[in-house]
This record gives structure tokens, sequence and C-alpha cells, in this order.
């Protein structure tokens, strides 16, 4: 009896301090089955799909210690610096095949393998793509396009961008259709190689000069010795020496020139609101959003229906305004 009496008692010690050990660190295991169900479930619907492989070599950011060690100022420019670094050096690697139409000679030539800058444009790729398909073409005057599952690609639109907007889920290397015949007019504004290129970037760079500053003149007052060597730069993906051009155009996100610290009886004059002496003006930053619409309820975006027309895709400009802090 007294043995039972004893293990009874050992047993509810136990289950209190079983119960006190919850309470104290709670059971999340509920939690982990829920994401270890949801990620096997993706798993499987995936499963069959090979790993993309990487594009060139992985640029990492700067190590955490060497950043805490740095001002807070210091710091922004660095992530800034590297992050700049890593859009321009990304590609997205294409396969581009020649339309049945334009093939003259059999066998028919083989794709072409190549990376695309993911902020360079197809019509500056048409020199390269044409030498490779050069023995198979028709006679006569090339009107290059490419088609992405029977979907004309606009050609002023950074190939990064075309490549997030229409592959939901990324297709590595990226299968195109190359085109030098049968322009399709009524759905692509007219190209004329590098130079609509060109005039359209202008064009882009003059609205993000007006978003920031209030105005276009730094752009429309650059020389043409600063233009050529801004789109040279563009053109072979050289961020240095678009650095180099672009600091002259004071269009950066906190330049001094555009910094516009109000007293507060300048505050009080031109709002309600009474501002802090050596405030800062809000910095204006362009951004352009494509807007992709989906009509169905989707729980994977891959999952959706690909893009069959530019009737379902819009883009608004807005700027993104944010502030200066204290220190940087």
């Amino acid at each position: 009896g007294s043995n039972s009496s004893l293990s009874l008692s050992r047993t509810a010690q136990e289950k209190k301090s079983s119960l006190q050990a919850e309470a104290k660190y709670p059971d999340f295991r509920g939690e982990a089955d829920w994401f270890a169900g949801r990620r096997g479930r993706r798993h499987r619907r995936r499963r069959g799909r090979r790993s993309p492989p990487r594009a060139g070599p992985i640029r990492r950011p700067p190590p955490a210690r060497a950043m805490a060690a740095a001002p807070r100022g210091e710091e922004a420019a660095a992530w800034s610096e590297e992050a700049a670094r890593l859009v321009w050096g990304g590609a997205v690697p294409l396969q581009v095949h020649l339309h049945d139409a334009d093939v003259t000679a059999l066998p028919p030539p083989p794709p072409f393998l190549t990376l695309g800058p993911r902020v360079g444009y197809f019509p500056l790729l048409v020199s390269t793509i044409k030498a490779h398909f050069s023995s198979s073409l028709p006679p006569g005057v090339d009107t290059v396009w490419f088609e992405y599952k029977g979907l004309p690609l606009k050609w002023y639109i950074p190939i990064g961008v075309l490549f997030d907007l229409l592959c939901a889920d990324p297709e590595r290397p990226w299968n195109l259709t190359v085109h030098f015949r049968g322009y399709p007019a009524d759905i692509l504004s007219p190209c004329e190689g590098e130079d609509s290129v060109k005039w359209n970037y202008n064009n882009s760079l003059k609205e993000a000069a007006f978003i920031i500053t209030g105005n276009s003149k730094n752009v429309m007052n650059m020389s043409q010795a600063d233009q050529l060597a801004m789109w040279e730069s563009v053109r072979k993906g050289d961020l240095n020496s678009y650095m180099n051009i672009s600091t002259k155009l004071k269009l950066g996100p906190f330049e001094e020139d555009f910094l516009v610290r109000t007293s507060s009886l300048g505050s009080r004059q031109g709002s309600d609101e009474p501002e802090s002496p050596g405030s800062v003006k809000p910095c204006r930053v362009p951004v352009r959003l494509y807007v992709r619409r989906v009509q169905e309820d989707l729980e994977y975006l891959e999952d959706a229906i690909p893009v069959s027309d530019w009737e379902s895709v819009s883009y608004i400009n807005r700027p993104f305004e944010i502030r200066k802090e204290e220190g940087m």
C-alpha cells in the first residue's frame, strides 16, 4: 500500500512538473506539423521539376560584423552599392529558337544559348543572335522580334522585368522564339534597332528626373559626350561608367542639392502643421509597377495560366517617398 501511494505521488509530481514546463516553454509542435505538411504538399506538387542552374557567381552582401562597426550612413551606402551591383550583374539564361517559317536550310539550326542582362533589352542582342542563325535566314529585310509561348515581347521593357512578369514559375533557360519576318505591328510599336531603344531609355530617364526634382533640365542639358557615355554604359552593363555619368545628374536619393531644409518660419507659411527646424522634405524615388491580372483564386502564382495577351498586363508610375534619417 505504501509503495502504491509513493508511486501515485511521484506520478502526480512528474505530471505537475511537465505542465509547468509546458507553460514556461510553449509546445509549437502543432504549428510545426502544419508547416511541414504544407511544405510537403508543395514539394509533391513541384516534384519532378529540376532545380534551376545559377547563372554566374553569387555576390553576397558585406559581412554582418564589418557592417556592425560602420556608422549607419556608411552601412546604408555599402548596402545600396551592393544592391546596385547585384542588379546590374544579374542575367537571365536564354535559349533562343529560330521560328520554323524563317528556316530556309536543312537541318534546322540549333538553338542559341546566351545570357540576357536583366537591365538590358532584346534588340541589343539581335546582332549576336543573327550571326548564329545567318546561314538559315531567308533573303530580304529583317524585322526582328521575339515571342514567348505565342506572346510577342515588348522590346522596350527590360529583359529582367519581362522574365519576372511572364515566368511566375521561373524557367531556366528561358525558351524564346525569334522571328526575322512578319513583325506584328498591331501589337508591338515599331523598333528601328538600337536607336529606338536608346530613345526610349532617354525618355524614361527624363520621366524619372521629373518625378525626383520636378523637372528634367539636368537630363535635357547633358552634353552629347555624356549622353553617349551613359548609353554605352547601359548597353554594355558597365555600372562603374554609369555611376560616373549619372552622379552629374544629381538624381541620387539624397543629393544635397535637392534636400530642402526648412526653417520653422517657412514651415508655418507653407503648411498648417509646423515642422521642426532642420526637417527634410521626403525624397521621391520613381517606381514603375507592372500589374498582371489573374482571374481565378490561386494558392501559388506559378499555377496561373500563362499570359496570352498584353490586355491582362498594365503598369503605373508612382513616386515612392522616403525620408532621410538623422545621422544618415
